[in-house]
């Protein structure tokens, strides 16, 4: 029989999504696996959901804990689970059916201690999927330390995303989640290749990250005023030895940081603005943004131009360019004539 596998899924507040999560879980095409379930105190009928799922899957198992947290929520499904190979799953996504079976052939085939795989991050509105983007490898890897992965968390090539792995239960024989910090995913990464532990990255997208227009993250709530991604990124250096490259993906980060915070369009934000504003023009030889449109951005920014007029002209530009999509797709379909693109 092939090794377990144990699915560990923290559930807080979720309830019009659990059901997709859990049920693709359930569809793998891989047989021998535990979906652990670890209900967070979630207010809503999580709890009761997950009971329904245990009394009718005997591969189904549920912890039922006070609120402590997403990393708290994993720690304890890492506390009892009992599979050679460890796998999570966050309660408002879901994975594609051979998630497991492949992710597990390439730990095989790769010999590594963790695998990495592709990712579809599904924008939806009013609960439809309108978009969908593919993230992924251009090309499969071997990285046997923290520093080796350096340079493809730049080329956007690996995340340091939890739920888009597959690990050997030893990978987390001394490690846990940090409890009571937003971004954990970022401040555990370095610590995954400690002992000598290595990660394959394979090109196939197979889990779906939820991506809603209402502005509520599931697992955690983004508070600009922590500022805790930036924090854990100033932590990798106590880890690697190229300082160039780590403040590269640290500059990366406060850029898509300042977006996050601008995006949301608050006036009370302002100040932390400022503040990575001022990070990006000190360093402004490691703010290096790979895509072409953000770049032209931060290049105003990095000249001094106020960072209000450089997003009032992004989300102008963005505007425009939706509105023009939106049209060429209604022409094309003969909703609309093709003159209303070129405004004749």
């Amino acid at each position: 029989m092939s090794p377990l596998i144990s699915v560990i899924v923290p559930i807080y507040n979720v309830e019009p999504y659990i059901h997709k999560c859990v049920d693709s879980i359930l569809a793998q095409s891989y047989a021998n696996f535990e979906i652990i379930l670890v209900d967070d105190g979630s207010p809503d009928n999580c709890g009761k959901i997950c009971e329904k799922y245990a009394s009718d899957n005997p591969s189904v198992k549920v912890i039922h804990k006070e609120n402590g947290g997403l990393s708290d929520a994993r720690n304890a499904g890492l506390d009892i689970a009992k599979g050679e190979y460890i796998c999570f799953v966050d309660s408002d996504d879901w994975c594609e059916k051979e998630m497991l079976q492949t992710a597990f052939d390439a730990m095989e085939l790769s010999k590594c201690d963790m695998v990495a795989f592709g990712t579809f991050h599904d924008f939806i509105e009013n609960g439809k999927n309108f978009r969908t983007v593919i993230k992924n490898a251009k090309c499969e890897h071997r990285v046997n330390s923290f520093e080796e992965s350096l340079s493809l968390l730049i080329a956007e090539s690996l995340s340091v995303t939890t739920w888009s792995k597959l690990y050997k239960k030893k990978v987390f024989a001394n490690l846990r989640f940090p409890k009571g910090k937003l971004f954990e995913d970022t401040w555990i990464f370095p610590k995954l290749f400690e002992n000598d532990c290595n990660m394959f990255i394979i090109k196939k997208p197979l889990y779906h990250y939820a991506i809603r227009n209402n502005g509520n993250n599931i697992i955690a709530t983004f508070n600009p005023q922590k500022m805790e991604n930036l924090e854990a990124l100033k932590s990798w250096q106590a880890f690697e030895k190229n300082g160039n490259l780590s403040k590269i993906i640290f500059m990366q980060s406060a850029w898509y940081l300042l977006v996050k915070i601008e995006e949301q369009n608050k006036k009370e934000n302002k100040v932390y603005s400022e503040q990575i504003v001022g990070l990006l023009r000190e360093n402004s030889q490691y703010a290096k943004i790979k895509s072409f449109y953000d770049r032209l951005f931060l290049f105003l920014i990095l000249k001094k131009i106020s960072y209000k007029k450089v997003f009032f002209l992004r989300r102008k530009v963005r505007n425009l360019f939706l509105r023009a999509k939106m049209r060429i797709s209604l022409a094309l379909l003969g909703f609309c004539p093709i003159s209303l693109f070129f405004d004749i």
